[in-house]
C-alpha cells in the first residue's frame, strides 16, 4: 500500500502542475518563465499602469505629456529588424540577452526615478523622460523578440493553454494583493510629500525584481537560438514570409484587430479615470485585486473551451460580449462610478480571464518551424505598428474632443463629453465587430491551411526540418519519449 506522501508525488507528477513543471529541460524552461512572469507583473504594476500615471502627475505632467510618453514605446519597434543580425555577431547571446535586459529596467525604471529628483525644469526633464523611455524600449524591441522565440521551445501545443492559466492565475495572486496594500497606502497620504516617497520606494523594488527575474529566467538549460532560415534574415524577407504560410497571417490580423482595439485607450485611461472620474487608487487596484479569484472559478473552464472548440471560436463569442461592456464603460462619471464601473469591470474580470488565455496563445498558433524568426519578427513588428496607430488615434480624439469643450444630455442631465470616452465607446464596438466577422476569418484560415502547406513542406525537405504539422509544436509525450532529442524539441 502506498504511503500518502508516494500519492501525493504520484497525483502531482499525472496532474496538470506535474505535466507543466517537470525535471524536463521543457518542464524548467517553463519554471523560470512562470518565475520571470510573476516578478514581471509585480513591478509591472508597482513602476506602470495607474501608479506610473500617478507618478508623473505628481510632476504635474498633464493627460496629454503622459499619453505621448505612453506612445513612445511602439514607436522603437522598428528598431527590433537587427534583433536577428546583431544575435549572430555575439559570442556569447544568452548573456547579452541577460545584460540587455538589464540595461532595459536600470534605464526605464531606476533612470525614470532619479531623473526628476536631479532636474527641476519641467521641459528639461519631459525631454530626459522621453529620451530614456526611448533608449529603454530599444532595448526592449532588440532583446524582446529573442525571448518569445526561446520560449517557444518549451511552451508546446499540448500545455500551452494549461501554462497561460497557471502563470495568469499566480501573476494575479501575487501581484495584486500587493498593489492593493500600496494604494491603500497612497490614498491615506493623498495630498502629503510622503505620497511621491512611496511611489519611488516601489520604484526601486520594482527594479530589483526586474535585475532578480532577468537572472532567474536564464537558468533555463540552454539557450536555443534562432530556429534554421531558409535564407539570410532580411526585411524583405521578414515581410514576405507570413504571405507564404496565410494560416498564421490571418491568426496575426485577428490578434491586431483585437489589440487596436483595446490600445485606443490605453495612452489616456488611467489619467482620466484619476483625475476626470476621480477614483481613488484603491478603487480600480481593488477591483484589479480580485482578478486571481477569477482565475480560480473559470480559468479551468475557459481552458477547456479552448480545448474543445478552439481560440477563434471562443475569442469570437467572448469579443461580442466584451464589446458591449466597453460600451457601458464610456457612460462611467463620478456619481456613478461605484455600480456602473464596479459592474462593467467585474464583467470584464469574467471575460478576460478567456481572452487572456486566447491572446497569450495566439502567438505560437499556425507558427512555422522553417523561418520562425522571421514570423515572429512580423509579427513584433506589426504588434507595435498597430499598437502606435491605436495610441495616436486615441491620442488625437482625446485632443480634439477636449478641446471642443462638447456637452450632451444624458437622462436629462446636462454633460461634458470627454475623449477617453469616445475612445472608449469605439474600443467596443470594434470587439463587436470583430467577434461576428471571426467565421469568416476562421474560414480564410481553413482555407489557406493546406494549400500553403505543400510550399513550405517544399521548403522543409530542402533543409531537412519536419514541417508536415507546421502549425503545431512536439507534445510533451513525443518529448519525453525522445529525450535525446529533447534540446531541439518544441
Amino acid at each position: 500500500m502506498k504511503t500518502l506522501g508516494e500519492r501525493i508525488r504520484i497525483g502531482y507528477k499525472n496532474g496538470m502542475f506535474g505535466r507543466l513543471f517537470n525535471r524536463t529541460d521543457n518542464g524548467k524552461g517553463r519554471t523560470s518563465t512562470l518565475v520571470f512572469a510573476i516578478m514581471n507583473s509585480v513591478l509591472t504594476i508597482l513602476s506602470g499602469d495607474i501608479f506610473y500615471t500617478g507618478y508623473l502627475t505628481l510632476y504635474n505632467f498633464d493627460i496629454h505629456e503622459i499619453g505621448f510618453i505612453s506612445t513612445i514605446p511602439t514607436i522603437t519597434s522598428i528598431i527590433g529588424l537587427l534583433t536577428p543580425s546583431i544575435l549572430k555577431k555575439l559570442k556569447n547571446p544568452k548573456l547579452s540577452l541577460i545584460i540587455g535586459r538589464s540595461l532595459r529596467f536600470t534605464l526605464g525604471i531606476l533612470g525614470i526615478t532619479i531623473a526628476p529628483m536631479l532636474i527641476t525644469d519641467k521641459n528639461t526633464l519631459m525631454t530626459v523622460i522621453v529620451i530614456i523611455t526611448f533608449v529603454s524600449n530599444i532595448l526592449s524591441s532588440l532583446i524582446e523578440p529573442c525571448y518569445t522565440e526561446w520560449q517557444a521551445n518549451f511552451l508546446t501545443q499540448d500545455v500551452r493553454a494549461d501554462f497561460f492559466l497557471v502563470q495568469g492565475f499566480a501573476s494575479s495572486l501575487m501581484a495584486y494583493p500587493i498593489s492593493m496594500i500600496v494604494a491603500r497606502i497612497l490614498d491615506s497620504l493623498s495630498g502629503s510629500p510622503e505620497q511621491l516617497t512611496v511611489m519611488i520606494v516601489c520604484r526601486f523594488v520594482s527594479f530589483a525584481l526586474g535585475i532578480i527575474g532577468t537572472l532567474i529566467v536564464t537558468l533555463v538549460p540552454k539557450y536555443s537560438g534562432y530556429r534554421a532560415q531558409t535564407k539570410k534574415i532580411d526585411i524583405k524577407n521578414i515581410i514576405v514570409a507570413p504571405f507564404k504560410y496565410r494560416p498564421y497571417l490571418f491568426t496575426t490580423l485577428v490578434y491586431l484587430i483585437y489589440l487596436f482595439a483595446n490600445s485606443i485607450i490605453g495612452p489616456t485611461i488611467n489619467t482620466y479615470i484619476l483625475n476626470v472620474i476621480e477614483v481613488p487608487y484603491s478603487y480600480p487596484t481593488a477591483i484589479n485585486a480580485t482578478y486571481f479569484l477569477f482565475f480560480i472559478f473559470f480559468g479551468k473552464m475557459y481552458s477547456r473551451l479552448v480545448k474543445k472548440f478552439g481560440y477563434f471560436k471562443v475569442l469570437a463569442v467572448l469579443s461580442f460580449v466584451q464589446g458591449f461592456t466597453y460600451i457601458a464603460y464610456a457612460f462611467v462619471t463620478k456619481e456613478n462610478y461605484i455600480w456602473l464601473m464596479t459592474t462593467v469591470r467585474f464583467s470584464q474580470h469574467v471575460i478576460g480571464v478567456g481572452t487572456g488565455i486566447v491572446s497569450s496563445s495566439l502567438v505560437y498558433e499556425n507558427l512555422p518551424v522553417v523561418d520562425r524568426a522571421d514570423y515572429l519578427m512580423f509579427r513584433n513588428i506589426s504588434v507595435q505598428g498597430v499598437t502606435l496607430l491605436a495610441y495616436a488615434l486615441g491620442n488625437a480624439i482625446v485632443a480634439v474632443v477636449d478641446k471642443a469643450g462638447m456637452t450632451m444630455s444624458l437622462f436629462g442631465i446636462e454633460r461634458m463629453v470627454y475623449g477617453t470616452a469616445i475612445c472608449l465607446a469605439l474600443n467596443g464596438i470594434i470587439q463587436v465587430l470583430l467577434g461576428c466577422c471571426m467565421p469568416l476569418l476562421t474560414k480564410l484560415i481553413d482555407k489557406y491551411k493546406i494549400k500553403d502547406q505543400k510550399m513550405l513542406n517544399v521548403e522543409s525537405e530542402l533543409l531537412g526540418v519536419d514541417e508536415t504539422h507546421s502549425s503545431e509544436q512536439p507534445n510533451e509525450q513525443q518529448i519525453q519519449e525522445n529525450p535525446e532529442k529533447q534540446e531541439n524539441a518544441g
